[in-house]
């Protein structure tokens, strides 16, 4: 819980940072940038499947939390909030939603990696 709660406040600081940042960057670095994250994204979709004990369970469980999605409209409520977040930050920039969402997740599903209690020598005496 922790970690997920850091995880969330670090991907708001990093949009808050990319937002004060963004006029100073151009438009071929920023496509060149989201580039990059696309191809991390799917390194870690690749290395998650390949590590995975059961890739079955990986499947049912796609085919479930979609079908799950799309009976709450989970998308459409996630743009609509995202884009009351875009207009309370006063930001008219068309890629916030999308550079928020790609942010959320990218960073939020791995997070639960990370937080997983680890053995350490201490632990095992």
């Amino acid at each position: 819980m922790n970690g997920t709660i850091l995880n969330v406040l670090l991907v708001a600081i990093g949009s808050i940072i990319g937002l004060s940042i963004k006029s100073k960057i151009s438009e071929r670095f920023s496509n060149t940038f989201f580039s990059v994250i696309g191809v991390f994204t799917i390194y870690i979709g690749i290395r998650n499947a390949i590590t995975g004990s059961n890739i079955l369970i990986i499947i049912i469980s796609f085919i479930i939390g979609s079908l799950i999605g799309e009976m709450l409209r989970l998308e459409d409520r996630m743009y609509k909030w995202m884009e009351s977040v875009k207009l309370k930050g006063k930001t008219a920039d068309r890629r916030f939603t999308t550079g928020l969402l790609t942010a959320f997740l990218i960073f939020v599903p791995d997070m639960s990696e990370t937080a997983k209690p680890k053995k350490t020598l201490r632990s095992l005496k």
